[in-house]
């Protein structure tokens, strides 16, 4: 039997793209704090439908408020570690005195961000926690996808159908 590994699960957030695979220690942290607070606040994250186009909303505004600290530290991290790649996430350009580059429109220049820990920790925390948000959705919709496997019989062979 051939055990099949992600590597990472594409997840579209803030009209991005950001590569995520689990972390093990953010996401055994994160279940922690997501058990509780459902316990607490009867919100199932992994059930939530948050808008994941803004980090700003109205909803997830009041949702973060909800949440206590351990809960916000628990899902940044889980993006921060979580997270090994994007398309769409952009910067702006600053030079060596670290003002901004302008280009030859006199804005300044704007380029694909590096998906590196120092870019990440830099992420705004509502963004982080929309990612980490619609990371957890995705998870679990490949999660209900999976078919649940066949029982063997004692010999290690599956049971006919």
């Amino acid at each position: 039997m051939a055990v099949k590994i992600r590597l990472h699960l594409p997840v579209e957030a803030l009209g991005c793209t950001f590569y995520m695979r689990p972390h093990d220690g953010s996401w055994a942290r994160f279940i922690k704090f997501a058990a509780q607070f459902a316990a607490e606040s009867g919100v199932n994250l992994g059930e939530l439908d948050v808008d994941t186009d803004t980090s700003d909303s109205p909803e997830v505004l009041a949702l973060f408020a909800k949440m206590p600290a351990e809960m916000i530290e628990a899902l940044c991290d889980l993006f921060v570690q979580g997270c090994v790649g994007w398309k769409g996430v952009l910067i702006e350009k600053t030079g060596e005195d670290g003002q901004p580059v302008l280009g030859e429109d006199g804005q300044p220049l704007v380029v694909a961000a590096p998906c590196n820990l120092e870019t990440k920790r830099a992420m705004e925390p509502q963004d982080k926690l929309v990612i980490a948000l619609a990371y957890v959705s995705a998870a679990q919709e490949v999660e209900a996808k999976k078919a649940p496997p066949a029982s063997p019989t004692t010999d290690g062979t599956p049971l006919p159908a």
